[in-house]
């Protein structure tokens, strides 16, 4: 399985203006039916790649953007 296929497709089930004005975790995990755990593990695999950026250190003030 291509790894970065996934990526993007984990990208095309957010919402791209969400994306854009930020989203959490718990919006992903809400999006993909998955675990706050595998969402974050999921943006913090796209934020590596440099396809996100995180906002915020930690805890509830954190969220994420398109690069």
């Amino acid at each position: 399985m291509n790894i970065d296929a996934v990526h993007e497709e984990e990208l095309k089930a957010c919402n791209v203006v969400d994306i854009k004005e930020g989203v959490t975790s718990d919006n992903v995990a809400k999006l993909l039916g998955v675990s706050n755990i595998t969402a974050r593990r999921y943006l913090n695999e796209l934020e590596s790649e440099n396809k996100i950026k995180q906002h915020g250190e930690r805890g509830r003030n954190v969220f994420y953007t398109l690069v």
